[in-house]
This record gives structure tokens, C-alpha cells and sequence, in this order.
């Protein structure tokens, strides 16, 4: 679902900045 797409890509974003 697209939640999860955005949920997942948010996760994948937070640990690239990190």
C-alpha cells in the first residue's frame, strides 16, 4: 500500500541521514 511505501522510504531516509 502506499502507507507502507512511505513508511518503508521514511525508515531507508532516517537511516541514509544517520
Amino acid at each position: 500500500s502506499l502507507s507502507t511505501s512511505i513508511e518503508g522510504g521514511t525508515k531507508w531516509l532516517v537511516n541514509k541521514i544517520k
